[in-house]
C-alpha cells in the first residue's frame, strides 16, 4: 500500500436500506475505495469496483452523494492492522493517531 492521503471523501445512502451510509474515498494517488458489499466483496478480474467508486472516477459523484468533504486529511502514523476474520479482507483500513 502506498503512503496516499485522502483527498476527498463522499457518503452515499444505500439505495436497499435507507438506514446504511457508505464512505467512498479518493486518495491522492488516485486510488478509490467504499465500505459497501459491492466494494468489499466483490472482485473481478483483478478489478474492485462498486457504483460508488465508479461514480467518483466519472466526477458525477457530488451530484448522488449526501453529503461530501474535501479537505486532505492530515499526515498520519499507520498502525499495523491485523486481519484475522474473512468478512474485513478488501477493506482498506486507515488508522489516524492523534498527535
Amino acid at each position: 500500500m502506498t503512503d496516499a492521503r485522502i483527498a476527498k471523501s463522499w457518503w452515499f445512502k444505500s439505495s436497499s436500506n435507507e438506514s446504511k451510509v457508505y464512505e467512498t474515498i479518493l486518495y491522492t494517488d488516485g486510488t478509490t475505495s467504499c465500505n459497501c458489499f459491492g466494494w468489499t466483496r466483490r472482485c473481478k478480474d483483478g478489478v474492485r469496483s462498486c457504483k460508488h467508486t465508479r461514480m467518483v472516477e466519472s466526477g458525477i459523484a457530488d451530484s448522488y452523494c449526501e453529503t461530501s468533504s474535501g479537505q486532505l486529511a492530515p499526515p498520519a502514523k499507520k498502525k499495523a492492522v491485523k486481519y484475522d476474520k474473512m468478512e474485513n479482507l478488501g477493506r482498506r483500513k486507515i488508522s489516524w493517531e492523534n498527535q
